[in-house]
């Protein structure tokens, strides 16, 4: 009620104009889509006013505290523009009412879902509670939901408890990134001189509520064929639960954009790392070692064993390192690409930008 009011004071002085607002708080800085979006946005030409936050939540009371007044600033620019986006939850956008000519997009930062989150994840173990998402208004004031295809749209409609016909057919940039940005094979190289000596393992995990099992992992993979390198979720704070081999690296240094460009072979789990990672033709394999439990604590979206990759999906180490021995079979990889990636790999951050500075019109 106290953000309601102070808005509603907002709204009444402050008139929307030609503006487009981005807001996060995934990080402390943009992400890869909105960077792109805002670029492609600026290069059309068109007379448009672009402004962007991004924070996260910090920890302690003082941060929390400090982060209000974030929320203020975003108020600001949100009561001022005529389109407001954001990549995941964000209080102002969900908790405030807004004037029936602004429109708002969810750009959810992830290309295809694996697991459950949102209102398909209430009250489980890591999920939120109901009364949490009633109060909060978990996801709410959305006009538009962006998703690769009709599959993808379903799963996002679900999770943001939102009628089907919000969703939108449209790329994300992040895809442009993918497919064109260059390597940063030289930047890599002089952290690590020897990286390169062999093909490169890469384990992603993703985030969990409690420290990632990498012992069965490191057990398994031949180190003499492979140079591996681990990266964890940037937002998992808990690191790994045991001693890690000094055969194996634990980067920080460089983004999973980074290793996934350089990488020969990915193997994650409920990440949609994996996805974005088939774009580029690498071996993907999808390590379910805590399924049973990650199904009960979080839930899943796809059940990965039925999807066309099912041949590249394992419960446990001695499976996965059977198929490591194998020949990748592409052709199941492209099947499932086409499935949840409807809409096409060309140009995605101008097409997102003719779509979002279009309703800059209305």
């Amino acid at each position: 009620m106290a953000l309601r009011t102070v808005y509603f004071f907002f709204k009444l002085f402050i008139k929307p104009r030609k503006k487009i607002a981005l807001l996060s708080r995934q990080s402390d800085t943009p992400s890869v889509d909105f960077e792109l979006l805002a670029k492609a946005i600026k290069e059309s030409g068109r007379d448009t006013e672009i402004k962007m936050l991004t924070k996260k939540i910090p920890s302690g009371i003082l941060g929390k505290v400090g982060y209000g007044f974030h929320i203020l600033e975003q108020m600001y620019h949100m009561a001022s523009s005529r389109v407001i986006i954001t990549d995941g939850y964000c209080i102002a956008v969900c908790v405030l009412n807004h004037k029936p000519q602004q429109k708002i997009i969810q750009l959810w930062h992830a290309l295809n879902i694996v697991k459950k989150f949102g209102y398909a994840a209430l009250d489980k173990p890591w999920g939120h509670s109901s009364a949490t998402a009633k109060a909060m208004c978990m996801h709410r004031n959305y006009d538009y939901i962006v998703a690769c295809s009709e599959k993808s749209a379903s799963v996002l409609a679900e999770n943001f408890n939102a009628p089907l016909e919000k969703t939108v057919l449209l790329p994300l940039p992040r895809i442009d990134y993918i497919l064109n940005s260059p390597q940063k094979y030289d930047e890599i190289k002089a952290v690590y001189p020897n990286i390169f000596q062999k093909p490169i393992l890469l384990y992603a995990p993703t985030f969990r509520g409690e420290k990632v099992n990498l012992s069965q992992l490191q057990s398994i993979v031949d180190l003499d064929k492979y140079n591996v390198v681990v990266k964890l979720h940037p937002s998992d704070k808990l690191g790994l639960d045991q001693t890690v081999s000094d055969a194996i690296l634990c980067d920080s240094r460089f983004s999973s954009f980074d290793w996934m460009k350089v990488c020969e072979v990915l193997i994650t789990d409920y990440s949609g790392m994996g996805f974005e990672a088939m774009l580029l033709g690498k071996k993907v394999y999808y390590y379910l070692y805590d399924y049973d439990d990650y199904s009960e604590k979080n839930g899943l979206a796809l059940d990965l064993f039925s999807e066309e990759i099912a041949p590249f999906v394992v419960r446990t180490a001695d499976e996965l390192c059977e198929i490591l021995k194998k020949d990748y079979d592409f052709s199941l990889q492209k099947r499932y690409l086409e499935k949840y990636l409807s809409v096409g790999t060309e140009n995605c951050a101008r097409r997102l930008s003719e779509f979002v500075t279009n309703l800059l019109k209305e």
